[in-house]
Formats: C-alpha cells, structure tokens, sequence
C-alpha cells in the first residue's frame, strides 16, 4: 500500500497514514544544503540525459526478447549505492545514456551515478519510452527520513524547485512511503526537447539511509497506461544491493 501526502500543507492527505517520523525539528536545519546532493542530477536526468533518449540493447527487440527478459534482474546506480529491480512485462534493458552532457563536470557526475535502465525497444536508436535509475550515496536521506511534515515539505518544495529549472512544467511534489522506502514523487505533465516528440513523465526521488535513487520515467501517449505502471513498478521495487 502506498501512504502518500501532499508535499505543500495547503492540500489535504491523500490517503490515511503519515510518513514522517514525530523526532524530527520543526524546521529545515540551519546547516541543510540549500540545494540537495545530486541536484545536478536532477537537472540532467530526465530533462538533460534520460530526456535525449536512451538506446536498446542491440539484442532487446522483437516480443521473444520482450519475453525473456520478463522478471530479469537490473542493477543500477553509483557503485557505492547500488539498487536492483526486476524488469516490468513488456520491457527490456537500455543500452546506456545517449547524447551526455557537454559540460565535463556534468559527465563525470552522470557517470559516477551509474544510471541503468529499462524501457521499449520499438527498432528506433532511441528509445523514447524509459525509466532510467541513479543514485547518490551522499545523498540526505536518512537526514530526510527524521523530519517531521513542514521540514519534509519545505526540502520537497526545494528539490522541485531545482528539478523546474530544467522542466517548467513538473507539478508539485508528493512524499510517500512506496514499497520499503520513503519517496517524493513529481509528475512531469509535459516534457518538450528539440527533436523529439513532447512526451509524459514521472519523477521519483528515494529516500534509502543517507543515499537517494533516482527513478526518471518518460513515455509517450501511445504507451502511457504500460509505461506510468511500470514506473511505479520500478520505485516500488527498488532493492538495495547490500555491497557495502
């Protein structure tokens, strides 16, 4: 079950149940970043590298590939939080990022993430329907996970604020508990780039001790209802690969 709440306090919950822990301040630490770890990231993924499109696996077509990959297995992220989850019916593993960022600051920190992926291999070069997974092991989540509501809110509002520098029109956030971690989750109405179709997405940010994953989801219209489902799929889920 999933127990979700608004992340503004304005709006009423969405479902029974809260998702914050009562030990938390009543405000934002004074020493909180004033951009959260990975929020380069967030800039360039989906908007910047999930968003310029991903390339099949060169043996990933066909339904018989489709197939044999039901269930299978992808481990994705930073080598130092890595996550796993099975690969949703109907999809297949993407080869990698395509067209990374220009700026070498950016590459580097969108190869240290390990993003890893999964989606619909329709014959094309770039797979416009995708769900790509990062990581940070720096990231604020066991710092996010004790705060209570208003604190959570006010970092909730800050992340889509960075993540709406690069995608205008992301919607407000929501914090939820989906499968065994703590999330955000911001719907991405309408995601236009130079050169492909203007597409749908969805956004999740996981909490999971200190690290973060990232799940970035686009589709387009015509593969909405599988694609929506398996991104839930994948942020529910999402295993830590216990590595460490």
């Amino acid at each position: 079950m999933w127990f979700v709440r608004s992340a503004l306090p304005a709006l009423l919950l969405f479902a029974c149940g809260g998702t914050s822990s009562p030990r938390g301040p009543e405000a934002v630490p004074d020493d909180f970043p004033d951009e959260l770890p990975g929020a380069a990231a967030a800039r360039q993924a989906p908007a910047r590298s999930q968003d310029a499109g991903v390339a099949p696996a060169p043996d990933g077509s066909g339904a018989a590939a489709r197939a044999v990959w039901n269930d299978r297995v992808v481990v994705a992220g930073h080598a130092s939080a890595r996550f796993r989850f099975s690969i949703p019916a109907g999809l297949v593993p993407l080869r990698g990022v395509a067209d990374p960022p220009e700026d070498p600051r950016e590459a580097i920190e969108l190869a240290s993430a390990g993003p890893e992926g999964v989606g619909v291999a329709d014959g094309a070069t770039v797979a416009l329907n995708s769900i790509l997974v990062f990581s940070d092991p720096l990231g604020v989540g066991e710092v996010f996970t004790t705060l209570d509501d208003a604190a959570q809110d006010a970092i909730a509002a800050r992340y889509a604020t960075v993540l709406r520098a690069t995608l205008p029109d992301a919607q407000d956030p929501v914090i939820l508990q989906i499968g065994g971690h703590l999330a955000l989750r911001i719907e991405l109405p309408r995601v236009a780039m130079e050169g492909r179709p203007v597409r749908h997405g969805r956004h999740y940010l996981i909490f999971d001790e200190l690290a973060t994953a990232s799940v970035d989801c686009l589709w387009t219209e015509a593969e909405a209802v599988r694609m929506a489902a398996a991104c839930d799929a994948v942020a529910a889920g999402l295993e830590r690969v216990d590595d460490r």
